[in-house]
């Protein structure tokens, strides 16, 4: 006779598909002919936009666009030029099980830029892009593995239980954020933006009921000319929050990837007359909302009148990674020459094959009017990783700078997110089988066994005796599982 355990499941979006590429996006400018020869190229801005995801029959295909501003310094050395460079690109994401209408989840992010001239009025410009790619859909889940009620009465079940984290929605919203950044300087008149790179956090998510107010902000950073030609950096962060409606009260954990999907600004003056940027930002909300449930399952069984065989498997009992954040860290100084002044410091993360680094440009100008640009890297430092734990990539939270007599001081931050793996496995019984002409035999077996045990349970001697733990408690009242303890056990049918 065979029992097949009933499962009690639990709808939820399983991940049918996770995968991170990394693409080479290559192209070639020429310089206007208003500008001159393109000289030193000092340092690269650039930003990746999200801009689609379809799917076209063997996976899906991303559509992406790279915004880069290309800084040169002139033979001249008395201003810094930029170039504007812009391309659309496409990412394949191929994997058998796609079909149409499945969540998927995109984030991308520019690991590594380099811009060299293959000739005075030509730039070759290489950005190293990195797509995370997470596809999901419909499923279930068992929460509850127990026999049905009609199942033999002679099976004896020892309960295990557990706790799962399952994805039970996914959502996504488009938003948008206007807002007003004052510049660091007065602007040029007939002033442009020269370059800028943004990055959009999602750093607080607050459950009210059914609802989840997302709040964050964009960091922006702009390149612009101030009055006396050279350039000026402004940073800002935009906040915004956003509402999405949830599927029931039920208390929830959330994971949010937020990425941008364009960006538009226009140099302007405020009624003070200080020149600021309007600033119009685009970009897409990701939210895997997650919820604990509780497992309940038979992690053993046995009959006290059959020999039974038993049918396991393995159930994870943490069904999604845990994401934390961790910082990174890299401090130095830097000589300067007498009578040189920091004009301007250009930063951006950069990766190797197993580290972050932080790439600084700093552009100096002596008392001559002459510019002068000082390189360097440095490598970030954090904590060590817990066991079995993965790091995403790093990515610039702060920059500071600090001139000092004859130095500058430097301090870069970057957080980085850890993703901490399941916390392991239960395996649990799903069916039993037995012969019902296979009865054990009662011949010459007594009802009651005099024991001493070897630091047993009470389940483990049950099982050992044909007996059953509610008897083995009631002949035994003071045993809690002692080793060498003579027992009573009292056989029953």
């Amino acid at each position: 006779m065979e029992c097949i355990f009933e499962q009690r499941e639990s709808p939820c979006f399983k991940t049918v598909y996770h995968n991170e590429k990394k693409s080479l996006v290559t192209v070639e400018s020429v310089v206007p002919e208003a500008n001159g020869d393109i000289g030193q190229i000092a340092f690269v801005e650039a930003d990746c936009f999200l801009k689609g995801k379809e799917y076209n029959g063997r996976g899906y295909t991303v559509q992406a666009q790279l915004e880069a501003s290309v800084f040169c310094l002139p033979e001249t050395e008395d201003r810094l030029e930029s170039l504007h460079i812009s391309k659309e690109f496409e990412l394949e994401f191929e994997f058998p099980e796609a079909h149409e209408g499945q969540n998927v989840d995109i984030a991308l992010l520019i690991l590594n830029r380099e811009a060299r001239t293959l000739n005075p009025r030509k730039i070759s410009l290489s950005c190293e892009v990195a797509a995370e790619f997470s596809c999901r859909e419909s499923s279930s889940f068992p929460v509850c593995i127990m026999p049905p009620e009609s199942c033999e009465t002679s099976l004896h079940i020892l309960p295990g239980e557990g706790e799962t984290r399952l994805c039970t929605s996914v959502m996504e919203k488009q938003f948008t954020v206007q807002d007003q950044m004052l510049l660091k300087e007065k602007a040029a008149e007939q002033g442009s933006v020269l370059g800028k790179t943004l990055q959009i956090r999602a750093d607080e998510a607050t459950q009210l009921g059914k609802r989840l107010i997302v709040k964050g902000c964009v960091e922006l950073r702009a390149w612009t000319a101030a009055s006396d030609g050279l350039p000026v950096l402004s940073e800002a962060e935009l906040p915004f929050s956003q509402v999405l409606d949830l599927d029931d009260d039920t208390p929830c954990e959330f994971s949010i990837c937020a990425q941008p999907t364009a960006c538009y600004l226009d140099l302007s003056e405020n009624i003070r007359g200080e020149s600021v940027l309007d600033a119009e930002i685009h970009g897409v909300l990701q939210v895997c909302v997650s919820h604990r449930m509780a497992l309940e399952y038979a992690q053993d069984a046995y009959s006290n009148r059959y020999e039974i065989a038993l049918s396991r498997q393995q159930i994870p009992l943490n069904g999604s990674a845990e994401r934390k954040k961790r910082t990174l860290q890299a401090e130095d100084s830097f000589p300067l020459e007498e009578g040189c002044r920091v004009v301007a410091c250009a930063y951006s993360i950069s990766e190797g094959e197993n580290e972050g680094r932080a790439v600084l440009a700093i552009l100096l100008e002596n008392n001559d009017g002459k510019l002068s640009l000082l390189r360097r890297s440095l490598t970030l430092s954090a904590d060590a990783l817990p066991e079995n734990a993965g790091a995403g990539h790093a990515k610039l939270r702060s920059f500071s700078t600090e001139e000092r007599a004859k130095e500058l001081r430097v301090t870069v931050r970057a957080e980085q997110e850890v993703s901490i793996p399941y916390a392991g496995c239960a395996e649990c019984i799903v069916g039993a089988e037995w012969d019902e002409s296979k009865a054990l035999s009662e011949e010459g077996a007594p009802s009651i066994t005099l024991l001493i045990t070897e630091g047993e349970s009470a389940w483990e001697l049950a099982k050992r005796c044909h007996s059953t733990v509610e008897a083995i408690q009631k002949a035994n009242p003071e045993f809690h599982g002692e080793a060498r303890t003579r027992l009573l056990i009292p056989r029953t049918q």
